[in-house]
């Protein structure tokens, strides 16, 4: 992008460009995402890789719509230099989104030996699985927990492994809604996905419920303690990376969870030093979070994929 020039409120520039005239370019990113939807179809030759890609396809054109919506928003109308600059970011991650979207669809396509269409393999499936997180709610907590200790049948206190318990079953509770209440707009595989995503919230909730039930409190005690909750997350990564089975949904949502262990080792060495064991055990929590949705990954994927291919 050129110097940018402010003339006033009405007249800001980008080289040549104006405001309105970035402005008029939306029209010709909303035709690119209407002629991709228009060539786009649940094709396939296997429904486990097409729910994989197609859920890529979608998040792609979710992502042009949102960036061109956020470009609408009525703090750029003032017309200055920041105005001109945020809304020419929008636009350029539009027409980045709806081109990825193209080309993850056109490659597919040509990689196929026949075009199956797939639309009921997901339509089925994304109903079993609703109708399977419909059957869990009932052992989920509230969204808000306000006594994480409450959640299991034994008298401990709020340790670490306690409040991952809470943490994990609030984010069950929120996805199993989310993936409920979507509507039937064109994000079919996003919506299988999501149902994924929810179950394996769940099961680790339940998972974790019980290793606190049978006498491991998950505590952290001193800085070798939060070692080990670290090295447990990184063996709950390596654990799904080798299913044999399940592999195609594995690899979509692994990085999901898996990402939650650079984080947490980032953020805690930031404050290395500067804090007490009681912060850094609370800052540990997301190590627990991560090996236990981590080792989900890998029986809800394979679940899943039988869901997948029987429906």
């Amino acid at each position: 992008m050129g110097s940018l020039a402010v003339y006033g409120e009405e007249d800001v520039t980008a080289g040549e460009l104006t405001l309105s005239e970035l402005t008029a370019e939306a029209p010709a990113i909303t035709s690119a995402v209407e002629d991709v939807l228009a060539r786009w179809s649940y094709v396939g030759d296997d429904p486990v890789r097409a729910v994989v890609v197609h859920g890529e396809v979608e998040a792609k054109i979710q992502s042009a719509r949102t960036w061109l919506a956020s470009g609408r928003k009525d703090r750029r109308t003032a017309g200055t230099v920041l105005d001109v600059a945020d809304l020419a970011e929008d636009y350029e991650r539009a027409r980045t989104s709806v081109a990825v979207a193209s080309y993850v669809f056109d490659r597919f396509r040509a990689s196929l030996d026949a075009t199956g269409e797939q639309r009921s393999h997901l339509e089925t499936a994304r109903a079993e699985l609703r109708e399977r997180i419909r059957g869990q709610m009932g052992s989920l907590p509230a969204e808000d927990v306000d006594n994480p200790a409450a959640l299991v049948d034994r008298d401990v206190g709020e340790t670490t492994g306690v409040r991952a318990l809470a943490s994990i079953g609030s984010e069950a509770r929120h996805r199993a809604n989310d993936a409920l209440e979507a509507d039937e707009g064109p994000h079919l595989a996003s919506d299988v996905l999501g149902a994924a995503d929810a179950l394996v919230y769940a099961r680790a909730f339940t998972t974790l419920r019980k290793r606190v039930e049978g006498g491991d409190d998950v505590a952290v005690e001193s800085v070798e303690d939060v070692g080990k909750l670290r090295d447990d997350a990184i063996e709950a990564v390596e654990y799904a990376r080798a299913a044999d089975r399940g592999e195609l949904l594995v690899r979509a949502m692994l990085p999901w969870y898996a990402t939650e262990v650079r984080w947490t080792d980032d953020r805690l060495e930031r404050e290395s030093g500067s804090v007490s064991v009681q912060s850094v055990a609370f800052g540990a929590i997301d190590y627990v979070v991560a090996a236990s949705t981590c080792r989900a990954v890998r029986p809800v994927s394979v679940d899943v994929a039988t869901t997948i291919r029987d429906s």
